[in-house]
């Protein structure tokens, strides 16, 4: 198969991975709803919001005034599903290729086309549920921003036990600190790099044993398998070396986040931008 051909669609779906992960880390929490003599913005209720975005991705989000992320998300689950589909086909042409064709070849072209299936799928899947999740915590969030209460009450969590829950199980350090979008996140890429793992080593063993099969009758064709055989090695190790820098990520997210349960952000820390003649940036603390 040409190697060309795959590069782009891999290369598409990892840079849309980190541009979601940017998204649900770094925009926004929904502010205070407007309440002026001319309008007023009623906030949507945490399960309506959910319910939104489980029928329609990103649909709650928009309901909560986050329309660029409600936007990012929808577009994001449309490609994702797409490139499942696609490489579904794909797996089907090849399968169908196979039983009409003793070709050795097809049968990394068809392992090729079925694990990307399947990785379109996991994260498609992932996405969805990290979606509704942070629906529902925005709507949340903007109902206390309204009443002037946490969105969920203070010193609940311990960061040890969340740190060693997070070293344990994908994402039970965030879901412990109340953080469920993030915590689906991290189990999602956590739980992919173990698929990856897992997947790495069980094609180096077929290739290494297809390698060893053709080597006397087909030499050229045994050269292949070798190559592909290298090709998972490589990925074995590193899928390897992401997993332990995305558990350590995620320990120091879990303890971080604990350690801010109790912050009051009340309005006594305050951040300025006074645009004069010359910009000021002040920064100013309340007791």
């Amino acid at each position: 198969m040409n190697q060309n051909l795959k590069r782009p669609i891999n290369i598409a779906a990892k840079w849309w991975v980190v541009l979601l992960i940017t998204v649900f880390f770094t925009l926004p929490c929904p502010g205070k709803v407007r309440n002026d003599s001319h309008q007023k913005d009623y906030p949507t209720p945490p399960k309506s919001a959910l319910w939104r975005s489980l029928f329609i991705p990103g649909w709650g989000q928009w309901a909560n005034g986050q329309k660029l992320k409600g936007l990012i998300i929808l577009g994001s689950e449309i490609m994702l599903f797409s490139g499942f589909y696609l490489q579904n086909q794909r797996y089907l042409d090849v399968v169908r290729k196979i039983n009409t064709n003793s070709d050795p070849y097809l049968i990394y072209e068809k392992n090729y086309y079925y694990d990307d299936r399947n990785k379109f799928i996991w994260w498609t899947g992932g996405l969805h549920v990290a979606n509704f999740l942070d629906a529902y915590e925005g709507g949340r969030q903007k109902i206390g921003a309204e009443s002037g209460s946490p969105a969920a009450p203070a010193g609940m969590g311990s960061p040890r036990g969340a740190l060693i829950r997070s070293m344990v199980f994908p994402g039970w350090g965030q879901w412990y600190n109340k953080k469920l979008a993030k915590g689906s996140l991290f189990f999602t890429f956590e739980g992919y790099l173990i698929y990856r793992i897992i997947l790495s080593k069980v094609r180096y063993d077929e290739y290494h044993q297809k390698e060893m099969d053709f080597m006397d009758s087909v030499p050229i064709v045994s050269a292949y398998y070798g190559a592909r055989k290298i090709e998972y090695e490589e990925l074995l190790k590193k899928s390897s070396w992401w997993l332990v820098g995305t558990i350590l990520v995620s320990m120091g997210d879990a303890y971080v986040d604990a350690h801010l349960l109790d912050f009051d952000t009340s309005g006594n820390l305050s951040f300025n931008l006074k645009l004069t003649d010359c910009p000021v940036i002040s920064v100013s603390l309340r007791w």
